[in-house]
């Protein structure tokens, strides 16, 4: 195991170092390497993200202004809680040893096909796995006062859940700059808080969110 971090962690704001510190000794206590790299994307499976948490590995992409890359250090933090704390959650996005999102993103590759009935169950499987992570994020934020708003978070956080089931209806994913958090639109027609109906799109989302896709 070892850690990759490409950036000066005594540099960020106090609160933030010990909270990267103090996450990264956690994942490295539980045999989980780090990767903090200066890049604008990483790569996860073949798909470009701001990072990612499997089960042995913790990446994120820094090249960008701190409280951008500290949102999604945040929110892979807090898959990474799951991991440790809730096996039951984590492992009810499996099926025995196959997570339920790598079929879903097979799918929409177009490697499998998929009945709808499993369409259904992927997508909301690793819907679901998300809001969990997104509730968790935000809790964290007003629990341990992080400079962070917790309502734009928030906002942003369930355009991203709720981002899901418009890529099982429109069967894809999201162009490179074109991320829901980052369309004013969508952002100004969700919640401030996590409270929001996710199990599925009305028209005005299926409308918004093909801006994702063009």
């Amino acid at each position: 195991m070892k850690n990759v971090i490409e950036i000066d962690l005594d540099s960020l704001p106090t609160e933030l170092k010990k909270y990267v510190k103090d996450t990264i000794a956690l994942a490295n206590s539980n045999g989980i390497p780090v990767h903090l790299l200066n890049r604008k994307y990483v790569s996860d499976g073949g798909l470009r993200c701001s990072g990612f948490f499997s089960e042995d590995d913790f990446t994120v992409a820094c090249n960008k202004p701190i409280l951008k890359w500290f949102d999604t250090f945040l929110h892979e933090s807090c898959h990474m809680d799951q991991f440790l704390y809730n096996k039951k959650l984590w492992n009810s996005d499996k099926i025995k040893t196959t997570f339920k999102i790598d079929l879903f993103f097979n799918w929409l590759d177009g490697i499998i096909e998929l009945s709808p009935e499993q369409l259904n169950d992927y997508m909301s499987s690793t819907r679901n796995i998300e809001l969990d992570c997104e509730k968790r994020s935000v809790a964290k934020i007003k629990k341990l006062k992080l400079p962070i708003d917790a309502q734009d978070y928030a906002r942003k956080a369930n355009s991203y859940v709720i981002f899901y089931n418009a890529v099982a209806h429109y069967r894809k994913w999201y162009k490179v700059g074109k991320e829901p958090y980052k369309i004013p639109e969508i952002i100004e027609a969700m919640s401030d808080k996590m409270d929001m109906d996710y199990t599925k799109l009305t028209k005005k989302q299926i409308a918004l969110y093909k801006i994702c896709f063009e």
